[in-house]
């Protein structure tokens, strides 16, 4: 059985990897719903432990991290490593939703959404207790509401 362990995989194959795969898995389901914490924080354990440590043959010997989840997830730009923080992007998933809704308001899905929630069409009716009613859809687009008031 061959692993993705160590021997097999540089640290900068780990790293395209986890940018291509292990980071992307999970952005169709965080699409149209709000992850729970415990499991945006339990993929971010996973790609954690899969880019120092390596895969399943690796678990005895635990590595040091070289650098801090906080400077690999920067853009290369500042020095990181552009790593996709999995709550982040499922919560920009739902600032996407939000900016579907007001540029493309004949699809059947926004217009259900204006109908049902956003009343005469108002940003502003958009409010923060307001996103906690309603479908699971609904509330992901509450939490990407922050990405819309800057």
């Amino acid at each position: 059985m061959i692993t993705w362990g160590r021997q097999w995989l540089t640290t900068a194959g780990k790293l395209t990897l986890v940018k291509s795969v292990l980071s992307s898995l999970p952005i169709y389901q965080a699409s149209f719903l709000l992850a729970p914490k415990m499991i945006t924080k339990h993929l971010t354990k996973l790609i954690q432990k899969f880019l120092w440590q390596g895969g399943k043959g690796n678990q005895k010997k635990k590595k040091n991290h070289i650098v801090s989840w906080d400077i690999v997830k920067r853009p290369i730009s500042e020095g990181g490593l552009h790593v996709r923080d999995p709550r982040l992007a499922n919560l920009a998933m739902g600032g996407k939703i939000l900016w579907e809704i007001f540029s493309n308001q004949r699809h059947p899905v926004s217009h259900v959404l204006i109908k049902k929630y956003l009343h005469r069409l108002l940003i502003k009716n958009m409010e923060e207790g307001a996103s906690n009613k309603g479908t699971t859809l609904w509330k992901l687009c509450g939490k990407g509401w922050k990405f819309f008031k800057d």
